[in-house]
């Protein structure tokens, strides 16, 4: 009965039913309290999908008691380092992450992330490793955190980790790889790696266009964000083709009137860069970054737009690069079987 009972609540919980999942979930923990004792690995498997629940519900401090009663109980049985006790942490890890402690959850995903380096150090990453969805979540989470307080290359470095697992035991049009992509296109951009920050972008296109096609509106934001990234390095040419491909899937996906204005006039205002007569200050900026001149000791191209600033209806129309939408990700969801 509590096992049904912890299944039902993941299903719910996934369908976004978060009052039904609770209600099922709080009586799989009273069944297996009363069945098994205060000290059941199965009790502590529900009292974590309580607390995945509850973070759902936006109730941080209930929450946080039910990963606590689940850590002690996980602890006990099986070591203060074990998978299932990395799971643990990683969700208290998430509750101060949107609660908006950084630092708090920064602390808690490196040890985690520590704890899961040193059980995955002599085996071999399998698809069906248990700990593969925990540690690239993990390693999500703590590029999330840095990402948000505007520390890129941790971001970074954290990302690219989690890169190298999720295209090794996910499909490779897998959300969590779109999303991360996402993320180190972004975290790359804002640390003005260029170069690297199109090579994310790109790669993210081309998973999307194979899992939905070249017309889905999804492509024209991709699409958008690869223009945002031309700009910066006076690639002219390549951004008016990107922004004739947005105008494109927007007709056919009938955006907004408000969407297509924009459009045009960055259509309008990258011609115009395309036609305009360039000083010679200018002129050099272009030909530096085209030349791809880099930092010897950083490896990135070099900053000349204090040679040349982009005019201010084009600053305007392109705006700040859209941030990706990151929300934490849990470790559970483990159904239950007797």
């Amino acid at each position: 009965m509590a096992a049904a009972l912890h299944n039902i609540a993941i299903v719910q919980l996934r369908d976004g039913k978060l009052d039904e999942a609770l209600d099922a979930i709080e009586e799989a923990v009273r069944i297996r309290r009363l069945a098994f004792g205060e000290d059941s690995p199965k009790l502590a498997d529900s009292l974590n999908e309580l607390g995945i629940i509850l973070l759902s519900r936006k109730e941080f401090h209930e929450a946080i008691e039910a990963f606590n009663d689940a850590l002690e109980i996980s602890e006990a049985k099986f070591g203060k380092e074990d998978i299932r006790v990395g799971k643990i942490l990683n969700n208290i890890g998430c509750i101060y992450y949107e609660y908006g402690d950084y630092s708090t959850a920064e602390k808690i995903f490196q040890e985690t992330i520590a704890m899961q380096e040193k059980l995955s150090a002599d085996k071999a990453l399998e698809k069906d490793k248990p700990g593969a969805l925990t540690s690239m979540s993990t390693l999500c989470n703590a590029g999330y955190v840095y990402i948000d307080s505007a520390q890129y290359q941790k971001a970074i470095n954290f990302l690219e980790s989690a890169l190298e697992t999720q295209m090794m035991v996910l499909d490779k049009g897998n959300k969590l790889i779109l999303s991360t992509l996402d993320n180190l296109g972004y975290a790359n951009a804002q640390d003005g790696d260029y170069d690297k920050a199109l090579c994310h972008y790109d790669h993210l296109l081309s998973l999307q266009t194979r899992q939905v096609g070249n017309n889905n509106i999804e492509v024209s934001e991709t699409l958008l964000k690869i223009v945002w990234v031309h700009v910066k390095l006076y690639e002219w040419e390549e951004a008016r083709l990107k922004l004739d491909k947005i105008k494109k899937i927007q007709l056919m996906n009938n955006a907004d009137d408000k969407k297509l204005a924009k459009t045009e006039r960055l259509i309008n205002e990258v011609t115009y860069q395309i036609l305009k007569y360039s000083s010679p200050l200018e002129a050099i900026a272009v030909s530096l970054t085209s030349a791809g001149v880099r930092n010897p000791f950083t490896g990135k191209k070099l900053d000349f737009s204090f040679l040349r600033s982009l005019t201010d209806d084009l600053t305007t129309s392109i705006g700040a690069l859209k941030k990706p939408v990151n929300s934490s990700k849990m470790s559970g969801h483990k159904l239950n079987f007797s």
